[in-house]
């Protein structure tokens, strides 16, 4: 069942939701498909940092902070950016929820309005399973700020063939003005005898010849054991009637069978030649756990690499990635966490710690040093809900810890 419901709804190439959490393309065996995307959903993160490469330096852009119910499912995702007052602020929010079988039925977006630091209602997704506990149907709606109601926006249907693969999804648009789905987009997949997805065509709805027109083919290798060697995309050329290279994910693995790195090469279809353009590199824990991914950009005119964006990935429940903590995060405890009114900072280093308590708002709540063994956080005066409290040295974060206030 673990298997179907990955293919059902981390295969489905949602047209909005994809981009918006960034849960791609896995197969059968967990493998990535789309490199552009990351195992950011499916490993246990507690937070992901995402730096810009800014003339000789890293410089913090964006954090994702991910929580978890006790069955190790997402229940809620806050995504962080600096604003033009360089302050962290609340851009969006995520809650999902699942059935009584663990099966992902909803997911709630809510955006939040920067002048009134107020929530907002954005996208709403239900999921509809058969009596096999397949996914048979996913629909989206969208918020309208006039009606202040949900209306249709997007609706797929899936289908299964007789080994319970998906093959097909046909995404409907929703027409406001006739007031009727219309067919936009299908997704085809195809299998090798090992079940691994081996081609997947996208195609878009012509509405003069009523028909599908296909737009963009992913062809996929593998290796002995499994895992995804090459990623090949073509698009449909209308002149000919063929299809054309587009660009090619080269990935490679360490000896765990862990990626450790991808090769983005873009077709030139003057010089009928592969060119380099990005390269990404990742470094995994003992137990594959990702710790970090760095993008780098060729450039033709000097032949060389160029750092581009850094992502650092921490999960308290291994060991925590040197780019976040300086030093072990065990030394620091927050007690009693959660808090009615006050906790305590437990500081076993030698460390003067400024920090930062930060609302699920993004607005900085509280400010000031961790000067002894035992620094006080009252929070008597503040409302009920999740706090992330940053520290700080020499100007530059080490580490978030969450404190919940009852």
């Amino acid at each position: 069942m673990k298997k179907l419901l990955i293919i059902a709804f981390l295969l489905l190439g949602y047209p909005i939701l994809a981009q918006d959490i960034y849960v791609h393309d896995f197969d059968i065996h967990k493998n990535l498909l789309n490199v552009e995307s990351f195992r950011e959903d499916i490993i246990l993160n507690d937070s992901i940092y995402k730096y810009d490469w800014s003339a000789s330096s890293w410089s913090l852009e964006s954090q994702t902070f991910i929580n978890y119910n006790d069955h190790g499912e997402i229940t809620e995702r806050l995504f962080y950016r600096i604003n033009d007052q360089y302050d962290w602020q609340l851009e969006s929010r995520y809650f999902f929820s699942y059935d009584e079988f663990g099966r992902w039925i909803e997911l709630l977006r809510q955006r939040i309005n920067p002048y009134t630091l107020e929530y907002g209602n954005y996208r709403y997704h239900y999921h509809f399973f058969n009596e096999n506990e397949l996914l048979v149907k996913d629909t989206i709606l969208e918020w309208d700020n006039i009606s202040e109601k949900w209306v249709n926006h997007w609706a797929g249907i899936l289908s299964y063939d007789s080994e319970e693969q998906l093959t097909n999804v046909i995404w409907n648009g929703w027409d406001t003005e006739l007031e009727n789905w219309k067919q936009a987009y299908h997704h085809k997949y195809t299998y090798n005898t090992n079940l691994e997805l081996i081609e997947y065509i996208y195609q878009i709805w012509d509405t003069i010849s009523n028909d599908w027109k296909n737009y963009r083919k992913h062809t996929y290798t593998y290796s002995e054991n499994g895992n995804i060697i090459s990623d090949l995309w073509c698009d449909w050329n209308n002149l000919d009637s063929s299809w054309v290279n587009n660009r090619i994910y080269l990935n490679e693995y360490d000896e765990s069978s862990y990626l450790i790195g991808t090769i983005i090469d873009m077709w030139l279809i003057n010089e009928n030649r592969w060119g380099n353009s990005k390269k990404d590199i990742i470094l995994n824990d003992d137990q594959g756990n990702i710790e970090s991914k760095i993008s780098e950009l060729w450039s033709d005119y000097d032949s060389v690499w160029f750092k581009y964006e850094k992502r650092i990935y921490f999960n308290s429940t291994h060991q925590t990635p040197s780019d976040i903590a300086q030093i072990e995060t065990s030394k620091i405890e927050l007690y009693p966490n959660p808090t009615k009114n006050i906790s305590n900072i437990i500081n076993k280093t030698e460390n003067e710690y400024y920090i930062e308590l930060i609302n699920v708002y993004g607005q900085i709540m509280l400010k000031g040093k961790v000067k002894g063994n035992n620094e006080l956080i009252d929070l008597s005066n503040m409302n009920c809900g999740l706090y992330f409290v940053s520290f700080y040295l020499n100007g530059e974060r080490q580490f978030t810890r969450k404190l919940l206030k009852k």
